[in-house]
């Protein structure tokens, strides 16, 4: 969560275009921040947002 906030200030508006993957970074971090989750919820939204993984 550090490196997040870190890159964030560092690059400001730069670095939210998808190039750089900072902005999904940052949806994940601030879920993590606030919302208690397992890691078995954390693992089944990493498998559906990374292409290539099975579903299952």
């Amino acid at each position: 969560m550090k490196a997040v906030d870190q890159a964030v200030h560092t690059l400001g508006g730069d670095g939210l275009p998808r190039e750089f993957g900072i902005a999904s970074l940052i949806t994940a971090a601030c879920v993590a921040r606030t919302a208690p989750v397992s890691r078995e919820m954390i693992l089944n939204y990493v498998s559906r947002q990374t292409p290539g993984l099975p579903k299952s």
